[in-house]
């Protein structure tokens, strides 16, 4: 596993978890292609999936929180109707 794939809490990020999260959240998804964004952020990493979509996951444990914040303020909050990437679904 390389540097990249490991947080610096020490908690692995590799496809492999992407895969068994898809696969126990999201079963519909989990055999669709899975390929790493790069480089990488140093809050998340990120996979793309299939042709639209992408998964985020936290690379430490003070980011978890990120993403449920920006959902909630693009959603119920900014309400601006651009470009953005909207959030389909959210996992535990």
């Amino acid at each position: 596993m390389s540097a990249e794939e490991v947080g610096a809490d020490g908690h692995s990020v590799c496809p492999g978890l992407v895969r068994r999260l898809l696969a126990s959240q999201f079963p519909e998804w989990a055999d669709l292609p899975l390929s790493r964004l790069h480089p990488a952020g140093s809050d998340n990493v990120i996979y793309r999936l299939g042709e639209n979509m992408s998964v985020r996951l936290p690379r430490r444990e003070w980011a978890a929180g990120q993403a449920a914040k920006e959902r909630y303020w693009l959603q119920t909050r900014l309400r601006i109707s651009v470009g953005l990437v909207s959030v389909e679904v959210a996992g535990r």
